[in-house]
C-alpha cells in the first residue's frame, strides 16, 4: 500500500501546482508583409512625373495632352529626350523663320496678329533688359532695333502656332532620340565622373 500511496500523493502534488509544469514558447514576432502590400508600394507606384512635362502637360489643351500625357510614366531617358527635341523644334525654326523675315519681310496679315503684339511685348521688353537694343546695343536704336524686335516676334508667332506640329514631331522621335544620343551620352558621363573619382 506504501507505493500506492506515494504515487497518490504525486499526483496530488501536481494537480495543486500547475506552475511547475514546463512552459511552451510560442512565437511573438509580427507577421511578414504580404507582397501585394509591398508591391503597391515601390518606387516605380509612388513616383512622381518629371516637374517641367508636367507644368507643360497642364498648360496644354485636352486635346493636345494626348500626346504628352502617356509619356509622364515614360522613363527618365524617354522624358529628357522628349524636353530636349521640344526645345529644339523651338529654337531651330525660331532662329530659321528671324533671319529669313530680316532678309524679306513679315507677311502684313501675319504681323497684324494678336501673337505678334505679345511677341514684340516680351521680346522688346528682354532685349531692352540683357542691352542688346538700345544705345550702345547689338541691334541698335531706334526703327533698326524695333525692326529686328518685330522680326523675332514674327518668328515667335509662327512657332508658336506649329505646337501641334512640334508636339507630334518631339513624341514620335523621343524613343529613337533616347536610344540614339541621350542614353550614349547619360552613359559617357557616367564613365568619367567614375574615372575622375
Amino acid at each position: 500500500m506504501l507505493p500506492l500511496r506515494r504515487l497518490h500523493l504525486r499526483n496530488s502534488t501536481l494537480v495543486k501546482h500547475p506552475r511547475s509544469l514546463p512552459k511552451r514558447h510560442t512565437s511573438t514576432s509580427p507577421p511578414k508583409p504580404s507582397t501585394s502590400t509591398s508591391a503597391s508600394t515601390s518606387p516605380a507606384s509612388t513616383s512622381t512625373p518629371h516637374p517641367r512635362l508636367h507644368r507643360l502637360n497642364q498648360r496644354l489643351s485636352p486635346r493636345l495632352q494626348t500626346y504628352t500625357t502617356p509619356l509622364l510614366s515614360a522613363p527618365l531617358s524617354h522624358i529628357t529626350a522628349f524636353l530636349l527635341l521640344h526645345e529644339l523644334t523651338a529654337l531651330t525654326p525660331l532662329i530659321l523663320l528671324a533671319t529669313l523675315f530680316h532678309y524679306t519681310h513679315p507677311p502684313s496679315l501675319l504681323i497684324s496678329t494678336g501673337w505678334v503684339a505679345e511677341g514684340i511685348e516680351r521680346f522688346g521688353a528682354y532685349f531692352r533688359r540683357k542691352g542688346w537694343v538700345g544705345e550702345g546695343g547689338w541691334f541698335g536704336t531706334g526703327e533698326k532695333g524695333m525692326r529686328i524686335v518685330v522680326e523675332v516676334a514674327a518668328a515667335w508667332a509662327v512657332v508658336k502656332a506649329l505646337l501641334p506640329v512640334r508636339l507630334a514631331v518631339s513624341v514620335w522621335g523621343t524613343p529613337w532620340f533616347a536610344r540614339v544620343v541621350v542614353g550614349p551620352v547619360g552613359r559617357g558621363v557616367k564613365r568619367v565622373f567614375r574615372r575622375g573619382r
